[in-house]
């Protein structure tokens, strides 16, 4: 091997005309070239990454999605769906043209062959495998499939929604949900803490009593994104006696004689008819 690159350098150093020194450094460039191995050359290389996606917490929806979340499975990469931040668990899961992707969970899932007779349906990720096109009959051959995902949570439960597609390369290897930012109505909360100091103020509620500290917690549940009607039910109060409050903090800060003596005994009535409430509910 030695003779070979003398002769080599050699010749190159007549053909180039170039001195002795300059050829070893030819040589040495153009080995490095042949010996790198571009990036193209090994779809593996390619950026591979981990895709985060956000999703609205509205409520109103057990489809939080405009449109299937896209997964490309390229040949040695699986792709991982991790539901992990949410606390949602994966209760079942549907994969409509299995003929090129296999499926695992790392819990149990009943409707899954390799996970049968599950004591609880249970998952929080999800790996799909790109495998060799399959001949299942009564299954016609697709470019893509939909993977369907039903979670539960303590909120309830919620359908998401994937199109699997074969692809050359890897993209993401991990699809991770982030946490649902809650939406807080800052305008609400603030009537609400203005309509408890009004009444603490105006000697309709006495601060430091169990009322007072339920009110608090109300306060505390809507700040952290929960409805008031969910709030209102963690905290043990009434919905009536929220909207009494939140009213009494949106009204304008110098009231008339006659609104604010109506607006006192509406109150008091509501606050002692919640005390009552309040009463009872310890006696049990």
């Amino acid at each position: 091997m030695t003779n070979f690159f003398s002769a080599l350098e050699i010749k190159l150093g007549q053909e180039l005309k170039i001195t002795p020194a300059k050829t070893q450094i030819f040589l040495l460039f153009a080995l490095s070239l042949f010996l790198a191995k571009p990036a193209w050359a090994d779809p593996g290389n390619s950026a591979i990454a981990v895709k985060r996606v956000s999703l609205t917490s509205s409520g109103q929806s057990s489809v939080p999605q405009n449109s299937p979340i896209p997964v490309a499975l390229a040949p040695g990469y699986g792709v991982n769906i991790s539901f992990i931040s949410t606390g949602e668990v994966i209760e079942k899961l549907w994969i409509d043209n299995p003929s090129f992707v296999a499926v695992d969970v790392d819990g149990c899932l009943d409707n899954l062959v390799a996970k049968k007779n599950c004591e609880y349906n249970q998952a929080t990720v999800i790996h799909l495998r790109r495998i060799e096109q399959l001949d299942i009959p009564g299954i016609p051959k697709t470019n893509s499939t939909l993977l369907t995902v039903v979670t539960r949570s303590l909120k309830g439960r919620q359908i998401y929604l994937f199109k699997v597609t074969p692809a050359d390369r890897p993209s993401e290897v991990v699809i991770e949900f982030n946490k649902p930012t809650p939406s807080v109505d800052f305008i609400v909360v603030d009537a609400i803490e203005r309509g408890i100091f009004r009444a603490t103020l105006q000697g309709l509620l006495v601060k430091g009593s169990e009322l007072h500290r339920k009110l608090d917690n109300f306060v505390v549940f809507i700040k952290d994104g929960q409805t008031i009607s969910n709030a209102a039910t963690q905290a043990g109060i009434s919905l009536e006696l929220a909207d009494k409050l939140q009213k009494m903090g949106r009204r304008p800060t110098v009231p008339t004689a006659i609104s604010q003596m109506n607006e006192q005994k509406n109150t008091i009535e509501v606050l002692t008819k919640e005390v009552v409430i309040q009463e009872k509910n310890n006696e049990q």
